[in-house]
């Protein structure tokens, strides 16, 4: 799908590049709510998972070695208004002990960024501490 592929892309441009990440500033509360909203199914269809872990890719990619892009992500909320840091924790441990392998591999890409949110500043450690 023409959707997968732009995100396939992203994923390229972002991948270990500064360059990359800072061009996708403007679009990483776009990628997020990707994620946000994959999360609201139970079971996750192929096509769903595709998406949700290419774009869950675009946000570590971002996060790894950008610290701006772990503040951009941390301000982003869901549709319900929920804050990005809750919202991890909450994808992590809906995820993390199910045995099926898509929802093994999001509770890992969730793990990773948070571990890359926490190191960009210390006053995301208590928000996700308290949660897990």
């Amino acid at each position: 799908s023409l959707a997968l592929g732009s995100l396939r892309i992203l994923v390229n441009l972002t991948n270990n590049q500064i360059v990359g990440s800072n061009m996708t500033l403007s679009l990483l509360p776009a990628v997020f709510g990707i994620v946000s909203d994959i999360s609201c199914t139970n079971e996750y269809q192929s096509f769903s998972f595709d998406i949700g872990t290419t774009a869950m890719g675009i946000l570590i990619n971002c996060c790894e070695r950008n610290h701006e892009c772990c503040f951009k992500v941390a301000a982003c909320s869901t549709l319900k208004k929920q804050n990005a840091l809750l919202f991890l924790v909450d994808f992590f441990e809906k995820n993390r002990d199910r045995e099926d392998i898509e929802s093994q591999a999001f509770a890992s890409y969730s793990a990773m960024l948070l571990g890359f949110l926490v190191q960009a500043s210390d006053k995301f450690i208590k928000p996700v501490r308290n949660r897990i």
